[in-house]
């Protein structure tokens, strides 16, 4: 590509603004991982042309100004890895304190709940989860409502105690 122009300046950013480069980011091999899991999202975020993993490196490429907006980006995850992998730690630890409370109340012949854990995490609204929805069922009551005992369609909220008194009791 030929860019003319009767100035240098101009001429100049139309070349930083076209011309594309390529820049290599070390990567430490813990964060390859973690890194490689922030690529789609900084790519798309920057603008880059591409970035890949060249099993030695992070490859970026784009104009300067994508570059250099990637290369902020990754330092700032990067600043944040410690963060992650503890939050992920303690995420770990609350589900297998949650396996554990299942595995003790099957003990003690409890029933589990009506929405148990199933696929290792515990509200999950992604694949596999039940998400947030409404509900299909129009006897559900109001959306977040506990439901009664029973396991029926009339809400804890909207129940009256056996005693004919409004408060409620606990079970």
């Amino acid at each position: 590509v030929i860019i003319m122009g009767d100035l240098d300046g101009p001429v100049a950013k139309a070349r930083e603004e076209l011309e594309l480069l390529k820049e290599d980011y070390p990567v430490e091999e813990e964060r390859v991982g973690f890194v490689l899991s922030k690529v789609p999202e900084i790519s798309r975020s920057a603008g880059l042309a591409y970035g890949k993993w060249t099993g030695k490196a992070l490859e970026l490429c784009g104009n300067r100004q994508q570059i250099d907006d990637a290369v902020m980006l990754l330092d700032n995850h990067n600043e944040y890895f410690a963060v992650f992998e503890e939050m992920g730690r303690q995420r770990q630890e609350i589900q297998r304190s949650f396996e554990a409370l299942d595995e003790a109340a099957a003990a003690a012949g409890l029933a589990p709940p009506p929405n148990a854990r199933k696929g290792g995490q515990r509200g999950s609204s992604g694949k596999g989860g039940q998400g947030r929805g409404r509900s299909t069922s129009a006897t559900d009551g109001p959306i977040g409502a506990p439901r009664s005992a029973d396991g029926g369609g009339e809400s804890a909220l909207g129940a009256t105690a056996a005693n004919g008194d409004d408060r409620m009791s606990s079970a």
